[in-house]
């Protein structure tokens, strides 16, 4: 970090922001780390925190909600805030370690008739990138070389093995980063979290019927070219074994609205959740709803937390206690079941 700080001197950032992140990383009772892009592997950075007092081996997946544009050194600056106080997120108390990829906010198009590339919320021309000399190529390949990464950086820190499956967790743009990360690699998951997340949760069908007429629910919306993305079909056994929280406040409304965003979404995919759901924004999350229930999914919750925005809800609560649920707990050098495993178990 004392590299990084003294990169954010002379690049002349303000010396109040610089006084911010000292001060901040003086309270933290553990270290981050910024681990730089590796040939073949992974091509922007990602942003790492280890506990002093490891609790737990579980690895959260954090997405970077505050980004910037790309090659900017405040997209790491923003990551190290975005990881200790996402819409009011304590995660450095749960002492475990946290994964955030520095990815970049919007990168204008050439062509201005073009909806922007969005990587911070992994929209689908990034995720369909057919341009192998672009940064984001391969995205969701570039996160999972990045966790194996993390794996291999802690065990050689720490001596600590990281858990097979991750947790997923943000707010607003970062939610659906992660949530479209989960949905594409569910085997890879353990608990998904997702606040604020624009009712734009996949639904996992290839296709839907509405008034008699059969609509084709590709990527970010459905799963039915989701294999090109992972390069298999889409598994449904985990996305039905993988626990899935979405969360919302009931004051929420179009100015929170990304799918009708001509920056973030384009013409094809706004006319299909159009017709799916409507341009209603909080009747989009009823609709949802009423999906997943006449699905049969019992592992997937939905919350709509009366009188609150787009900010700090009660689900911050709730999603702390998912995370202890839902977590390995790590006891000196033994790891033990998380208590739904052990729940599991017992029935």
């Amino acid at each position: 970090m004392e590299n990084f700080i003294k990169q954010l001197i002379d690049n002349n950032i303000e010396k109040s922001l610089i006084d911010k992140l000292t001060t901040l990383l003086s309270n933290t009772n553990g270290k981050f780390y910024i681990i730089y892009p590796k040939e073949n592997k992974f091509r922007f950075p990602y942003l790492l925190y280890i506990p002093n007092k490891l609790e737990s081996n579980t690895l959260i997946l954090h997405g970077n909600n505050l980004a910037q544009e790309e090659g900017n050194i405040m997209n790491i600056y923003s990551a190290l805030f975005e990881t200790t106080a996402s819409a009011g997120y304590d995660l450095l108390n749960l002492n475990q370690p946290i994964i955030v990829p520095v990815t970049s906010n919007y990168i204008h198009p050439a062509n201005n008739n073009m909806h922007e590339f969005f990587p911070m919320q992994a929209s689908r021309n990034v995720l369909f990138c057919s341009n192998p000399n672009n940064t984001y190529y391969k995205l969701f390949e570039q996160i999972n070389n990045m966790i194996d990464d993390c794996r291999n950086f802690i065990f050689e820190k720490i001596n600590t093995t990281i858990a097979q499956k991750i947790i997923c967790h943000g707010f607003s743009s970062s939610a659906k980063f992660v949530l479209r990360y989960a949905t594409c690699y569910p085997e890879r998951v353990s608990l998904l979290i997702a606040g604020g997340f624009g009712n734009q949760a996949f639904v996992p069908l290839e296709k839907i019927a509405i008034e008699n007429k059969k609509i084709e629910l590709i990527y970010p919306i459905g799963i039915k070219d989701i294999n090109h993305i992972t390069g298999k079909p889409f598994d449904c056994d985990n996305f039905k074994e993988m626990k899935q929280f979405y969360f919302i406040g009931a004051e929420e409304n179009e100015d929170n609205d990304t799918a009708f965003n001509f920056r973030h979404t384009d013409e094809d995919i706004k006319n299909i959740y159009e017709k799916v759901f409507g341009n209603i924004y909080q009747s989009r999350f009823d609709k949802l709803v009423k999906i997943y229930k006449d699905l049969g999914y019992n592992n997937v919750e939905f919350v709509r937390y009366p009188n609150y925005g787009h900010s700090s809800t009660p689900g911050i609560k709730h999603t702390t206690e998912l995370i202890l649920k839902y977590r390995n707990l790590k006891i000196g050098g033994i790891t033990l079941w998380t208590i739904y495993q052990i729940q599991k178990f017992l029935k």
